[in-house]
């Protein structure tokens, strides 16, 4: 669990500084809700993967 929150934080990182590069502007808050939504789905997909196959 703690390798993919650090990769979901890692890939959403990459993805926030990206848009430096479009003259875009970044916000720690879209990190924040990333992650989060992220993880929610990862926690998610593991209820019904245990619901489905036991």
């Amino acid at each position: 669990m703690f390798e993919f929150s650090t990769s979901i934080i890692g890939l959403s990182l990459l993805i926030e500084l990206s848009q430096l590069l479009n003259n875009r502007l970044t916000d720690i808050d879209d990190l924040i809700i990333n992650t989060v939504g992220a993880l929610i789905g990862f926690l998610l997909c593991r209820i019904v993967v245990r619901m489905v196959w036991g």
